[in-house]
């Protein structure tokens, strides 16, 4: 199975749960599976964070191991399509392209992993905020929506660290300790 993350998952790891210099096992946890194709970024996602703040400590992370998170692959133009149709809504590939002008990364992300919808699984931290037949404008779907539509499965962070098995250590030693 390959996940593929979203930039708020990273964004809120860095900034809530898992700070960079608190709490590094969860970002070398990343990479290792980065390492062995489990967990990715595609390109879309990664250039979306490195227009930010370049002091900032995810900026540096991601400059720096670029090339063991990402996905470097195309998006398959048929996949492309059906996401902004199917997905997003858009009545045709004219009216999405405010999305490539934007350089929004969502409809990049989705459309990778519509690619393989057996072997592949979004994380994102985004909620769904509207019953499906009150969907809302193309522009402003969440991803688990715009998933739901595609028949992608989609977890968030934490399910993803259950999947696969993300742990602390509690001791030097490495071994745990019974609570």
């Amino acid at each position: 199975m390959l996940f593929l993350l979203d930039t708020d998952v990273l964004i809120a790891a860095k900034n809530l749960y898992y700070p960079l210099d608190r709490i590094p096992q969860f970002w070398l946890w990343i990479l290792h599976h980065a390492a062995y194709d489990h967990i990715k970024i595609p390109t879309k996602v990664i250039d979306e964070i490195l227009r930010g703040n370049k002091e900032d400590e995810l900026y540096k992370w991601i400059k720096t191991n670029r090339g063991a998170l990402e996905l470097n692959e195309v998006v398959d133009a048929h996949d492309w399509l059906e996401t902004l149709t199917k997905g997003y809504g858009y009545a045709s590939v004219e009216a999405a392209q405010q999305d490539l002008v934007e350089q929004r990364a969502d409809p990049f992300l989705i459309a990778h992993a519509l690619s393989d919808t057996g072997g592949r699984r979004v994380v994102t931290l985004e909620k769904v905020t509207s019953a499906p037949m009150n969907l809302p404008n193309p522009v402003n779907r969440k991803i688990p929506t715009v998933c739901d539509l595609l028949d992608i499965a989609h977890l968030d962070t934490f399910a993803l660290i259950r999947e696969l098995d993300f742990r602390i250590p509690l001791t030097p030693e490495g071994s745990r300790t019974q609570i």
